[in-house]
């Protein structure tokens, strides 16, 4: 039988500290609002590696115990774990037994099942009396096959609050994906064949972000923001990514200060490395945030409308604001509203502010106008 206790990887260390990290956002927002908030593990291990570093419960548990607005939250935390073997089982209540018991947390470790089996379950436990009770699932499966679309789906939508953050192995299934059984678990995992675009990109960074496109697109339809970040192997190469699912633009606000906390440049990856370094450069990337403000050239757009659109697509309103200075630098955008700036101003994009956009053709044919009341910078 294999061994109850398993070494880490390196790349453990990068999926702990995200789900810290988001955990940092979200337990404030929950719990000083809700009288209880819930973590599901949903894949849970034992609790601890043979080097000692905790598992993914005692990081959840050890996220609540630590956070030093605890004693400010009037709700509490539940976490609930599930595990497919009973002595990773035995072993996790072991490990979450040793730790302190305050009167705002209780834990709950499953008898030995799988997901597929166990999800009502865990559906009730978190939601027992249907009452808009936030739940954060974890869900880091040992491959795809173990977490069909179906049931992360019924997940989702179990409780008007919930998100889930599911590994989603776009390595593997891109080198595996002319094996009938791997297609097979990856017809599970995305509900349908979708997943067959990557036969297209015998590449494998073309393809891993080819699978991971085909699955974030299959939720949008379904009206799910989605996040997204790339554990890496080193700054170029991505062993797998962490999905982000929630029905919810304040979810994607958490999911967003994690990101750029783990990747202050771009937001989008980190390594072992990169994890424990602070950032080489002294501001965010403003590509990715100025290639979605392009789009929106003829359009006058109100800052309630950047914002959620900056959110949405995993950046900070700092980002927002940088890519829109940029931008006017470069006359391709402008304040419509208000026209008179405020001399005391830390930004010429203040809340509320409406904001004109112009396309390089607009300009080189003439066709913007520059609004009155200039100047535009406080």
């Amino acid at each position: 039988m294999a061994e109850t206790v398993y070494p880490s990887d390196p790349y453990t260390f990068v999926k702990h500290r995200a789900y810290t990290y988001y955990l940092n956002c979200w337990m404030p927002k929950i719990l000083s609002r809700f009288d209880s908030g819930t973590v599901v593990d949903a894949f849970s291990g034992a609790g601890v590696y043979t080097d000692g570093k905790p598992g993914s419960s005692v990081v959840v548990a050890k996220a609540f115990l630590d956070h030093q607005r605890r004693s400010t939250w009037r709700g509490h935390l539940q976490l609930a774990c599930l595990d497919a073997r009973p002595d990773r089982v035995a072993r996790l209540q072991q490990e979450l037994g040793s730790l302190e018991k305050p009167p705002g947390f209780q834990w709950r470790v499953g008898r030995p099942g799988r997901l597929s089996e166990r999800a009502e379950a865990l559906q009730r436990f978190a939601h027992p009396d249907r009452q808009a009770r936030p739940t954060l699932w974890l869900l880091d499966p040992y491959g795809p096959g173990d977490v069909s679309f179906s049931v992360v789906r019924s997940l989702l939508e179990s409780g008007r609050g919930d998100e889930v953050i599911l590994s989603f192995f776009a390595r593997e299934m891109h080198q595996r994906c002319q094996v009938r059984e791997w297609q097979k678990a990856m017809d599970v995992h995305f509900g349908g064949d979708e997943w067959r675009v990557v036969l297209n990109f015998p590449d494998q960074a073309q393809g891993m972000q080819a699978l991971l496109a085909a699955y974030s697109a299959k939720w949008k339809a379904l009206g799910v923001h989605v996040g997204d970040f790339a554990v890496q192997i080193a700054s170029d190469k991505i062993r797998y990514y962490l999905i982000f699912l929630t029905r919810h633009p304040s979810g994607m606000e958490c999911w967003t200060k994690m990101a750029q906390r783990m990747d202050p440049y771009m937001s989008r990856g980190a390594s072992p490395q990169s994890a424990e370094q602070e950032t080489l450069f002294g501001e965010p990337s403003t590509g990715h945030m100025r290639e979605i403000l392009a789009q929106l050239a003829g359009r006058e757009v109100s800052w309630e409308e950047l914002d959620h659109l900056a959110i949405t697509n995993q950046h900070s309103p700092k980002v927002l604001r940088l890519a829109l200075d940029e931008m006017l630098a470069e006359g391709l955008a402008f304040r419509q509203f208000p026209l008179d700036a405020d001399p005391k101003a830390r930004t010429a994009w203040p809340d509320g502010c409406r904001v004109r956009f112009y396309s390089k053709s607009d300009l080189a044919a003439g066709d913007a106008t520059l609004p009155s009341g200039l100047p535009i910078l406080g």
